[in-house]
């Protein structure tokens, strides 16, 4: 479902990359997140077991804690402009690869 839902916002954030839309793209990401948001809300209105909030489980709340860090290093990133960081990139797209690796990894275990 995550790899669904995502293969608009990379296709469209690719798009506007090669034609110079750098906004269009970070602001077509952040809306998008902003947006899907907004399922938490519905998901706890169909969820009859309660708060979807209190139902929520540890891995639950670590991979939500890992997603507000990488939203705050992109916008890290928007503060802080680089023309070239570590790899030939900005440090946020090192830092975002970075965190995503570890909290797979930390998952998993």
């Amino acid at each position: 479902m995550g790899i669904v839902n995502a293969i608009p916002e990379t296709v469209t954030a690719v798009a506007a990359v090669r034609t110079g839309a750098l906004t269009l793209a970070v602001g077509g990401v952040l809306g998008g997140n902003a947006f899907d948001v907004l399922n938490l809300a519905v998901g706890d209105v169909a969820y009859r077991g309660g708060s979807l909030y209190h139902a929520a489980q540890r891995d639950d709340l670590f991979v939500t804690l890992t997603s507000l860090l990488m939203t705050l290093i992109v916008l890290g990133g928007l503060l802080r402009r680089e023309r070239r960081g570590p790899l030939g990139i900005g440090f946020e797209g090192v830092a975002l690869g970075s965190v995503y690796a570890l909290m797979v990894v930390i998952t998993l275990m």
